[in-house]
Order: structure tokens, then sequence, then C-alpha cells
């Protein structure tokens, strides 16, 4: 079927999608849905799992003011 797969250039899994600046390969875990660019090259400081943390920053300056 799909004879010819291409590797992640992090993480070597499969891939079939390029970084838009560097144009290495990678996979869909290591591509910003943002900006296109492999999380070697996004600099969007978005995390790649969004939903799990959203307020990452506020939650951890508060917790050190005391």
């Amino acid at each position: 079927m799909n004879d010819s797969k291409f590797a992640c250039s992090i993480c070597n899994e499969p891939s079939s999608e390029i970084c838009h600046s560097c144009t290495k390969d990678t996979c869909q875990n290591h591509l910003c849905a943002r900006c296109q660019r492999c999380s070697d090259c996004c600099s969007c400081e978005v995390p790649l799992d969004e939903t799990a943390e959203p307020a990452h920053g506020v939650s951890a300056v508060s917790s050190h003011s005391n």
C-alpha cells in the first residue's frame, strides 16, 4: 500500500508531514498545529498537550508567591 515511509527526525516514528521551517520529516506529535513547524523549530511557547495544563504559567507563579 504505502511503500515509501518517512521517519520523524525527532522520534523516528512514521511521518507524513514536514516542518515548514527546516523541511525535516516530522510526525503529528512533533508538528505544531499553529505554525506547522517541528518542535525543534517552533517558538509558539504552547505546550504540545495544551488541554492538560491550560494555565501552566499562572499556577506556577501563584504557588511560589508565599
